[in-house]
């Protein structure tokens, strides 16, 4: 069994994500976040337009943003 994290690409919609911010991704792309707010964190840099890899924060997951 692996315990490696699953992770998603999601569109950055804010001018620069870094690795290891807490964003908040819903289907429009990821916005940058607090740990509180957020349900996911960056596991690569990525600009605006570009592709990231995220994985989802544990206990954050049904957090859910409209926009």
């Amino acid at each position: 069994m692996s315990n490696v994290a699953n992770f998603i690409e999601v569109v950055v919609l804010d001018d620069k994500i870094s690795v290891g911010d807490f964003i908040y991704v819903n289907k429009n792309g990821a916005r940058k976040a607090t740990y509180s707010s957020g349900n996911y964190y960056a596991l690569t840099t990525a600009q605006k337009g570009e592709t990231l890899k995220c994985s989802v924060i544990p206990g954050n997951e049904d957090k859910r943003w409209e926009e």
